[in-house]
């Protein structure tokens, strides 16, 4: 990984699995780093823990504002916190309600972190935002083959 050494990173989502993940890379690349989720969790990772729930309007530049004040500013951003309704009927049974919920925490919660983050990278003269969106996590692992696993339809049932 290349020398982040003097960067200032803020990752969401940042308490379990990719979010760790990144996390701990960006650390180890000499990063300091900001992890932000609704709760700490189990997590007893390196970077500087911020409770956010960025799925409700006024989350994100809360978050943004305490990231900013402990980093002195955010040259990345990852942007790793979503969630994901699971209805038992599938996503045919899903309600306007759960849809909206849906769309609150993985579209407009990185809408809203953008608009904070972004005009601040451009004045310093860059950085760099990375989305994260994805339920892998919830799904079964494959064995391991030696060709590479490609999802089916039949991978994400509608039911």
């Amino acid at each position: 990984m290349t020398d982040l050494n003097g960067r200032r990173a803020l990752v969401t989502g940042g308490t379990r699995g990719i979010g760790t993940a990144v996390a701990r890379k960006l650390s180890e690349a000499g990063a300091r780093v900001v992890v932000s989720a609704r709760s700490r969790g189990d997590y007893d990772g390196a970077a500087h823990f911020i409770p956010a729930d960025i799925s409700v309007p006024d989350g994100p530049p809360r978050l943004a504002a305490q990231a900013l004040d402990y980093l002195g500013g955010i040259d990345i951003l990852v942007d790793n916190a979503a969630s994901q309704t699971v209805v038992p009927g599938g996503v045919l049974a899903m309600t306007e309600a759960d849809w909206l919920a849906d769309l609150s925490s993985s579209l407009l919660s990185a809408v809203r972190l953008d608009r904070v983050v972004l005009p601040g990278m451009i004045a310093a003269g860059g950085g760099a935002i990375v989305h994260i969106g994805s339920n892998a996590a919830r799904l079964p692992r494959t064995p391991r083959r030696k060709r590479r696993w490609r999802p089916t339809a039949r991978d994400w049932p509608l039911r």
